[in-house]
């Protein structure tokens, strides 16, 4: 539970906090929000988890959310 708890929050917190020294910030951040969706990817490859219509939605939902973030913004204060 140590290890789990080590490796999987403080080492990969860690890894992700040095990406912002090559990668810019909103790069980063739209690559973290793949996360969930990555993760219920592989789980179902590897663990043969069966996806609910729930799940489904919220793919979509992160997919949506990712290309929103993608798009340019005009600034307002020109």
């Amino acid at each position: 539970m140590i290890f789990i708890t080590i490796v999987g929050t403080m080492v990969a917190y860690l890894f992700y906090v040095a990406s912002l020294n090559y990668l810019e910030p909103a790069v980063t951040g739209t690559l973290s929000s793949f996360e969930p969706l990555t993760a219920a990817i592989l789980s179902v490859s590897f663990l043969h988890l069966k996806l609910t219509v729930v799940e489904l939605i919220g793919g979509v939902l992160i997919l949506m959310m990712a290309f929103v973030q993608a798009l340019p913004q005009k600034n307002k204060l020109e």
